[in-house]
This record gives C-alpha cells, sequence and structure tokens, in this order.
C-alpha cells in the first residue's frame, strides 16, 4: 500500500531509490533493465543498483523507444551494442539480459542480441493480441530456447507472465489499470501451474 514519491522527471527516475528501498526492506533482488542512454546520464544511479546486489539488464539505448523491427540492421546494432558497452563500463561486469523497447522482438532483431553477446531475451508477451499493445496468444508461456519460437539458437526467452485466464499480462499497465486485486489474483493463479513467473513495473 505504500506509493512512490511523485516524480519530476520524464523518465520516473525519482521512484527509483523508493523502489531499490523497498525491495532492500524485503532482501529481494530484481532486475533493472535500464536505457543506454539513461545509463550515459545518471551512471550513479545504475552503480547504486548494482551495489545494492541488483541485475542490471538492457533495454535498449534511446528514451525514444524507438520499434527495432522497423530500424536498419545498422541502426538495431547501434542501440542493442551501444546499450550493452556502456552498461557493462558502469558496472565493469558482463550485461547478460536485454529486453526490447516495447518488446518489438522478432528473429532478425534476435539474432542481432545474441550476437551482441546477451545470455537472454525478455521482450515477449504469450498473452491475447489487444490493438496498440503486444501480445502473441500461440506463444510459449514458460521459458524457452528461442530456436522454438523465433528460429534463433544460442539465447534463452523469459516470456512475460500472463493471467492464465484472461491472458493479459500480470504487469506493467495492466496491474496499474486493473489494480491490486488483479495483480495478486493473476501472479498466485500463474505460480499454480509455473515454477516462477516474470512480472515488471516501471519507476513511475
Amino acid at each position: 500500500n505504500e506509493s512512490a514519491p511523485a516524480g519530476t522527471d520524464e523518465m520516473g527516475l525519482d521512484g527509483i531509490e523508493f523502489i531499490a528501498d523497498l525491495l532492500e526492506r524485503y532482501d529481494c533482488r530484481g532486475t533493472f533493465f535500464i536505457l543506454g542512454e539513461v545509463a550515459e546520464n545518471r551512471p550513479d544511479l545504475v552503480t547504486d543498483l548494482a551495489n545494492r546486489g541488483h541485475e542490471i539488464a538492457s533495454h535498449g539505448y534511446s528514451k525514444s523507444h524507438p520499434d527495432l523491427r522497423k530500424l536498419h540492421r545498422s541502426e538495431v546494432r547501434e542501440e542493442i551494442i551501444s546499450a550493452k558497452e556502456i552498461l557493462e563500463d558502469i558496472v565493469g561486469t558482463n550485461i547478460e539480459g536485454s529486453r526490447a523497447p516495447a518488446f518489438a522482438m522478432d528473429e532478425d532483431v534476435l539474432s542481432v542480441v545474441r550476437d551482441a553477446g546477451f545470455e537472454y531475451d525478455s521482450s515477449l508477451v504469450p498473452g491475447r493480441g489487444i490493438p496498440g499493445f503486444y501480445g502473441d496468444a500461440d506463444a510459449p508461456k514458460l521459458p524457452f530456447a528461442t530456436t522454438e519460437w523465433y528460429g534463433v539458437g544460442g539465447i534463452t526467452e523469459f516470456p512475460i507472465t500472463v493471467s492464465p485466464l484472461v491472458r493479459l499480462p500480470v504487469s506493467g499497465a495492466w496491474m496499474r489499470l486493473l489494480g491490486r486485486r488483479y495483480a495478486l489474483w493473476g501472479l498466485s493463479t500463474a505460480l499454480e501451474s509455473h515454477p516462477a513467473v516474470t512480472t515488471y513495473f516501471h519507476p513511475w
């Protein structure tokens, strides 16, 4: 029932310290998917999260959240590789995880992610497709080798958990729209048939 402080910046960075403090209070660790452009401007934020024991992963480079599927391959490489290099320079360790902006992923983008040296991706939402949102109801629900869906080997996919009945993500905007009861119901129901869940939220 706690609320983050009202943010004063467009990326919601004001809320990150609140989230990190809350996770620390309950001895929890998370994965923070961070934009390369944000990391360039706030390396102190990235360092603090890493020092607290959280995993640092990549969310691409640009704040504009480009649809990587619509970019030229050279532009895709620049978005993905530059973000990885920036984050690695800050934390001093290999960045293993990637999530595409707006979950915009296909086999061509994933092959760039793999070739950049990422170990896993988390850009698939196996839920009902709704115009204006992401979702593919036929996609695998549990972590899988990407050859099973994209035909691209050498990397593992961690799909976003969706609620078993309504097939909507138990994450992000859906938790805000449908509320706390939906989130608790969706996650607890998913855990009845899943060994673990993958959920996300933004700091704003």
